[in-house]
């Protein structure tokens, strides 16, 4: 019988959190903690999330203080679905950092910020 690799599942964050110049509080960045207590070191792990309204290539998702991706730019008022691989090297046994990014068209901080609503950040990753 396979049994395969063993894969822990980390729910990042749970529900809708928004980032963007017109919400209330303005928040640019999204920071949370997470804890991987039983982490293989070095594997890579696959992080999924829920994402509507980005309308511009410069969002980014960094992983502690690692860009990792932008997301995908799918345009106004539609949801999308983002999937990236982590590489092994910025994922850390015990506390992590998630950190969701907007931006302004060019990538900036100032002018038009992108406004964007997420949900259901998880992490598949490798255990020891």
């Amino acid at each position: 019988m396979y049994t395969g690799n063993k894969t822990g599942l980390c729910v990042i964050l749970w529900g809708l959190t928004k980032v963007g110049e017109h919400f209330v509080p303005e928040t640019l960045d999204f920071v949370v903690e997470f804890d991987l207590p039983d982490l293989a070191a070095d594997k890579p792990g696959y992080l999924s999330m829920l994402t509507y309204d980005v309308n511009w290539d410069y969002n980014g998702i960094y992983v502690n203080d690692e860009l990792i991706y932008n997301l995908t730019a799918y345009g106004t008022r539609q949801w999308g679905f983002d999937h990236f691989l982590i590489p092994g090297q910025f994922l850390k046994k015990g506390t992590n950092k998630f950190k969701v990014t907007s931006r302004n068209k060019s990538g900036g901080m100032d002018g038009n910020i992108d406004d964007i609503t997420f949900r259901d950040a998880v992490l598949f990753y490798p255990v020891e």
